[in-house]
């Protein structure tokens, strides 16, 4: 993985189940970044439903760092952060992957741009106040 990318994951936004799925990815790939696992699988081995781990893919997509192979053929990371059989294999995709993405070949992981933090949900609950009777 790109040390460059090791340094903006935070800014990633990323929810801790998309990092838990990333995280599965990441070590599941074979070498150039293809993963052959459903997200039924992902769910198991993560012990979530498959509707967080779509929602998860779903963010993982947006970001770029999954990009789309098609239905029923696996996963491909993207090739920044793709696992390389040596160094110079990891710097040759770099050198290409960012080559591409100068000429718009290949989108580059998106990183939000907030000038603030977005604010954090929260569950609004019953205000009760105790009356005189």
């Amino acid at each position: 993985m790109s040390p460059k990318l090791m340094g903006m994951l935070d800014r990633l936004r990323l929810t801790p189940n998309a990092l838990a799925v990333l995280g599965l990815l990441t070590r599941l790939q074979d070498f150039g970044g293809k993963v052959h696992i459903t997200q039924a699988d992902i769910g198991h081995q993560l012990g979530l439903h498959e509707s967080s781990v779509s929602r998860a893919m779903q963010l993982l997509t947006a970001r770029n760092l999954v990009l789309p192979l098609g239905r029923g053929r696996g996963h491909q990371l993207h090739p920044l952060i793709a696992k390389y059989e040596s160094e110079d294999r990891m710097r040759n995709a770099f050198l290409h992957a960012q080559s591409d993405i100068s000429a718009n070949c290949l989108p580059d992981i998106k990183v939000p741009r907030y000038t603030k933090k977005p604010p954090r949900r929260t569950v609004t609950k019953a205000h009760l106040v105790p009356v005189a009777s």
